[in-house]
């Protein structure tokens, strides 16, 4: 009698912090074409802890996870209930000497765990218990996630000329990289974009999450042609300076 093969990704064994999966859950895509954009992509990473990313095809998302841990490449769907357990995270400022043990996310099989921080650390979470917070299906997707490393920018684009030069973002896109902050407990905080080349991907850096990295694409200007100032917010006409 032929032994049945296990199913793809019963061996998955992913642990991260469960904030950085609500942040990462903002940038993956919900279109079906691209199945392996549906899920965080997470990797061990040569100097520890694991990398995670998640792209849309507008927009990328990187971050690096210090203290995470994963047994291979994966890329791994986060259903709507492990995603909201993941954003009710401690909101307290994450420099604070009195913050406690961060929350952590579990892929484990084919579903996804989440714990509050009295979880034991090395504990197997499919051993339900009072810390689990959430519990749901979540089969890592069986695909490759592309070398998305060819889409982040290598340098800031420096101009070379003073010509005006507009750019334009979609608005709910950039509005998701000003709430990563927020989930780390840092609201209000700046957000810093650096125009890789003219017309190409912004790098979004964000100084209160370090080891979060952005690439949003542009749009197109509507506006680039309209008359600046409008007329109707009646500025004062610039003096002219003279000589002497």
């Amino acid at each position: 009698m032929t032994k049945e093969k296990p199913p793809f990704g019963h061996d998955r064994k992913v642990t991260v912090t469960s904030a950085y999966v609500a942040i990462m859950a903002m940038f993956v895509s919900k279109e079906e074409t691209r199945y392996y954009f549906n899920g965080i992509h997470i990797t061990p990473h040569e100097d520890g802890g694991v990398l995670m990313v998640a792209t849309d095809g507008h927009r990328l998302a990187a971050l690096l996870d210090s203290d995470g841990e994963a047994n291979g490449d994966w890329i791994c769907p986060v259903p709507k209930l492990i995603a909201s357990a993941c954003r009710n995270n401690e909101n307290v400022d994450r420099f604070s000497p009195n913050k406690p043990k961060s929350r952590r996310c579990h892929f484990y099989g084919r579903a996804a765990f989440v714990a509050d921080h009295n979880f034991p650390d090395g504990a197997d979470p499919t051993e339900i218990g009072d810390c689990h917070m959430a519990i749901a299906p979540a089969a890592p997707i069986d695909g490759t996630f592309p070398d998305w490393r060819w889409a982040v920018p290598k340098e800031r684009w420096v101009p070379r000329s003073v010509a005006p030069l507009t750019l334009a973002f979609n608005s709910e896109m950039l509005g998701d990289f000003g709430k990563v902050a927020g989930l780390m407990g840092q609201k209000g905080v700046g957000v810093d974009l650096y125009c890789g080349e003219p017309a190409g991907p912004s790098i979004v850096r964000i100084a209160a999450v370090p080891e979060f990295v952005g690439v949003q694409m542009p749009m197109k200007p509507a506006m680039a042609d309209a008359e600046w100032p409008p007329p109707w917010l009646g500025l004062p006409e610039k003096k002219e300076v003279r000589d002497g």
